[in-house]
């Protein structure tokens, strides 16, 4: 870690134990803010929220981005360089697969009303967190890319430089995994186990290309597929909208079409997960 002045040290430190022990907190206590406001009926209660963490997370990522130019720091040490060459191709097979998989659980859910009651009973303990109405869909998906910008630059870039300066690089990671999924804690301890392990897939994107690209692409866009299919379960639940109309709307391929593609018979036993 370039010490390159005793106040930027101090900065980083600070800052650093902020993420770690402060964040957790701030989410735990916001996430029960708002459960607090949903169950009183407070109009556009999750959209003030989404507005608010938003701006939380994109002040956090500023306050870096500024320091790391006054301090002249390379910004591929905060991940934001130009990706190792050879990478290009997996990423783009891995973003493949991430959309091919969120396909086909789209058309599971279209056409299995049991995959659609596991799923929805997965989303139960977000409940006050998940949007309904289509504006509240549309603020979701501005936290689905702030999620996937933000907390990157904080965890996988920040966090994990600061971190290199004390332990082996491939045990920040892990450190960086644990402290990510700490975030998560109001989602319960299945939450946490999960958000880890998503945390360590992510991490190991970016030490397997030297950036965070791949890292915030699959991030925003496993949130934003999360929170669309929250919205088509719970809007259908609370008689927004219908479920299929969203399908006549955006067509999806139906059974026969994939198995005529070669995508092979559809399991509806199965239980299709969805990341959040």
């Amino acid at each position: 870690m370039p010490l390159d002045s005793r106040g930027t040290v101090l900065f980083d430190h600070v800052f650093a134990v902020l993420l770690i022990a402060g964040l957790p907190v701030y989410a735990q206590v916001f996430y029960q803010w708002l459960a607090r406001r949903s169950g009183r009926g407070i109009p556009d209660a999750r959209v003030g929220v989404y507005r608010i963490g938003s701006t939380v997370q994109w002040l956090l990522v500023a306050v870096v981005l500024v320091r790391w130019w006054s301090a002249d720091r390379g910004w591929e040490e905060l991940g934001l360089g130009q990706p190792a060459a050879t990478s290009a191709w997996y990423s783009i097979l891995i973003l493949f697969l991430a959309a091919a998989s969120a396909v086909r659980i789209w058309n599971q859910i279209s056409v299995d009303a049991d995959a659609r009651r596991t799923i929805y009973e997965q989303l139960a303990e977000l409940d006050a967190l998940l949007p309904r109405t289509r504006r509240e869909r549309n603020w979701a998906w501005l936290v689905s890319i702030t999620a996937g910008v933000c907390e990157e630059i904080l965890f996988r870039g920040f966090l994990f430089w600061w971190l290199s300066g004390f332990v082996d690089e491939y045990l920040a990671m892990g450190l960086v995994a644990l402290s990510f999924g700490a975030c998560h804690a109001y989602q319960g301890w299945k939450g946490i186990v999960k958000t880890t392990l998503v945390g360590v897939v992510l991490g190991a994107l970016v030490l397997a290309t030297d950036a965070l690209w791949l890292a915030i692409a699959l991030h925003a866009f496993i949130d934003l597929n999360s929170l669309s299919l929250a919205h088509a379960l719970l809007a259908e639940e609370e008689g927004d909208v219908d479920f299929a109309e969203l399908f006549e709307q955006a067509p999806l391929p139906t059974e026969g079409e994939l198995e005529d593609e070669g995508w092979g018979e559809i399991d509806g036993s199965s239980e299709p997960r969805i990341p959040l």
